[in-house]
């Protein structure tokens, strides 16, 4: 699966302080929060897709917070409770578990990331 989040899905990670386990249905999950603008996150549009199609276990997904009618609150919220203001910022989970967090990575690294289960 390879998906951007709803609004109401955001709402729920807000409201939760973490994803939903509706949201943690594949053994990998990455959850990327990114604004439209980021060079970054284009770069990393152009690798996910593929390594999403090679792997069934994973799933990425993401929300583009800055084009949300929400996005002060998720701002916010991913800068106070998650501590972390850069974008994009990526959130690794295996078996429903966070295990690795991460800003803009390579290719090389997110695939490492997600087979060797960290940085």
């Amino acid at each position: 699966m390879f998906r951007e989040i709803t609004e109401e899905e955001a709402l729920n990670i807000i409201k939760n302080k973490e994803l939903t386990d509706d949201l943690l249905n594949n053994e990998n999950t990455v959850f990327i929060a990114t604004q439209q603008w980021c060079p970054q996150w284009s770069a990393m549009l152009k690798y996910l897709p593929d390594i999403v199609k090679n792997n069934d276990n994973l799933a990425v997904l993401w929300f583009c917070y800055d084009t949300s009618s929400i996005f002060e609150s998720f701002m916010v919220f991913k800068e106070t409770v998650w501590k972390n203001a850069l974008i994009p910022y990526v959130r690794y989970y295996r078996n429903k578990k966070l295990y690795a967090q991460s800003n803009y990575v390579s290719e090389h690294t997110f695939y490492d990331i997600i087979n060797k289960g960290g940085l």
